[in-house]
């Protein structure tokens, strides 16, 4: 085997694990961005206690796509 061969088969390689990490990587970003999404949506909502009735009736809790109903 010559020199040229072994950097040939070394650059395959190489070129190999970086398409790996790069796939990882992609993944862990994605993990990241959804587990601060919902970080986020949790810590925008109001707290239950904050949204008493005047009437002590049931208060609606505002959340994006749900429709909740608290008895006071």
């Amino acid at each position: 085997m010559t020199l040229l061969e072994v950097a040939q088969i070394l650059g395959n390689f190489g070129e190999f694990f970086g398409a790996i990490a790069v796939v990882i990587s992609l993944i862990f970003v994605g993990i990241s961005v959804r587990q601060n999404t919902k970080a986020l949506k949790s810590s925008t909502l109001p707290p239950v206690a904050t949204l008493k009735s005047p009437t002590c009736g049931r208060v609606k809790i505002p959340h994006p796509g749900r429709q909740d109903w608290v008895d006071c």
